[in-house]
């Protein structure tokens, strides 16, 4: 009974609070614990063709989800080589033709912070990614001045910053309760961009800026 009263309160506190699959891995295990009780009380016949339908059900899940994730991100056109690495790599990480662009056209002096953005796959030290996903809003806490918070950027040795819109529009999507990391989409997109930044590359929704701001 406690057991099965401790699932049922985490599983409410996760609906409650995040939409993140990878939370329910602690609840999985309650669960799991549970249902195996229950199926060791079945006769033996059933519960034999239980334990090993089930066993080979999700392996056999797995396997087909696997098959239709890398048909969908075109990785067997890749391996057939029908598209090349580069094609590959810019349908699994939205960001690779900017990062790209970075390591071709930007000096070695240069330095760009991403927002939101996570992901440096295939970056040099030029790259700075936003790890916690959540340095944009730390920026732009209490709203500053462009010319203060370019002068704060540019003192850390940043001379640019890549703006993930996608990434940006997941976490006010579905981590936003309090609405901040709108109001941080809101501070770059005006004033902060119009004041101090030239746009130098677009890729889709992937905007790299040179902070103009001294």
């Amino acid at each position: 009974n406690m057991i099965f009263l401790y699932a049922s309160l985490s599983f409410v506190a996760w609906a409650l609070n995040s939409q993140v699959i990878r939370f329910l891995v602690p609840l999985t295990a309650f669960l799991s614990i549970l249902a195996g009780a229950v199926i060791e009380t079945f006769p033996t016949l059933w519960k034999n063709l239980l334990r090993f339908g089930l066993i080979g059900g999700f392996m056999l899940f797995n396997l087909i989800f696997q098959v239709v994730w890398l048909e969908e991100r075109g990785a067997w056109t890749y391996v057939s080589g029908q598209t090349s690495a580069r094609q590959y790599l810019q349908e699994m990480n939205n960001d690779f033709r900017t990062i790209r662009y970075i390591q071709e056209s930007l000096d070695d002096k240069s330095k760009v912070l991403f927002l939101w953005d996570g992901r440096d796959y295939y970056c040099d030290a030029r790259c700075a990614p936003d790890d916690e996903q959540s340095t944009a809003v730390r920026l732009a806490f209490g709203s500053p001045s462009p010319e203060t918070l370019a002068n704060e950027l540019r003192k850390s040795g940043f001379t640019h910053l890549m703006l993930s819109k996608p990434d940006a529009n997941w976490f006010i999507t579905y981590r936003d309760p309090h609405g901040s990391h709108l109001k941080t989409l809101d501070y770059f997109t005006d004033p902060f961009f119009p004041a101090c930044g030239r746009l130098v590359h677009r890729d889709q929704e992937i905007y790299l800026f040179e902070i103009t701001c001294q």
